[in-house]
């Protein structure tokens, strides 16, 4: 295998005007003059070794794109949300991957390489109200062996209060082991499991016991948990995604619960007209 150098690819630039529009014209963007304006940050940067393969050249690379907001308490909050690994930023986070690729090919004992290596960070704007922000990062890497891996993260924050929104904060922590009964029915229909099938042997839960895990969101429609890939199920299984409309949630809310999905409620209304 040969590893060909080439001058470095590097590309950063913030999302156009029509990136905004799109933003804008969004439902969760319906209340325009009170919720937070902003625009997609996109960066990428590859490997200064090329992959042959018999018809092709691969290239390993870095690239991401995600929410730059001009409110620096806004962006403090959501780092952590974007940047899993703990990294500073996209500069820091694409030096750590390309030069591990690099180290990696020069290595003495390393005398073949077959694919090139990814790390793909997609964040976005899933709810974006005066009150509230949710975000959805993707995570798609391959750093060798059979396949690569999928991390979804999703992320809600207060913007009023300047914090990120826990499970507990929305629902009544009495109520929470009914809302977990609710969301294991769900599951069941999903996976076509009776009601008193195990769930110890094609599933990952502890001791077979169904739980909900700290991993949801706020949509437009409803609060939603998801399981990534390895977490309740195989790799070949894929993904799981509970979803759990408002509507649903009336008994089991807390007040500031309440007040969220009233906030969503109305956006959603006002987007229609």
């Amino acid at each position: 295998m040969k590893y060909l150098p080439f001058v470095f690819l590097f590309l950063i630039y913030a999302c156009t005007h029509t990136n905004e529009q799109t933003s804008k014209k969004s439902l969760s963007n319906a209340l325009d003059n009170d919720t937070l304006s902003y625009t997609y940050q996109e960066f990428a940067k590859s490997s200064r070794y090329l992959v042959e393969h018999d018809t092709s050249v691969d290239s390993t690379y870095f690239r991401v794109s995600y929410p730059k907001f001009p409110d620096s308490t806004i962006m403090g909050l959501v780092h952590p949300a974007i940047w899993l690994e703990g990294e500073d930023g996209f500069e820091q986070a694409a030096q750590t991957f390309i030069e591990g690729y690099d180290e990696f090919v020069e290595e003495e004992s390393t005398h073949h390489v077959s694919m090139a290596w990814f790390k793909n960070i997609q964040s976005s704007v899933c709810l974006n109200t005066p009150r509230l922000l949710t975000l959805k990062t993707t995570y798609q890497q391959y750093t060798g062996g059979a396949h690569g891996n999928t991390v979804v993260v999703w992320s809600n924050f207060d913007i009023v209060q300047h914090q990120k929104i826990q499970l507990s904060d929305i629902i009544i922590k009495e109520k929470l082991p009914a809302l977990t009964k609710m969301a294991e029915q769900q599951f069941r229909k999903m996976e076509n499991l009776a009601d008193t099938a195990s769930l110890e042997k094609d599933f990952f839960f502890e001791r077979g016991i169904f739980a909900l895990n700290d991993n949801f969101g706020l949509t437009k429609d409803e609060l939603l948990f998801y399981y990534n890939e390895y977490e309740i199920k195989p790799y070949s299984e894929g993904s799981t995604t509970i979803k759990l409309p408002y509507a649903d949630l009336k008994d089991f809310l807390s007040n500031r619960g309440k007040e969220y999905v009233k906030e969503i409620e109305r956006a959603v209304i006002d987007g229609k007209k």
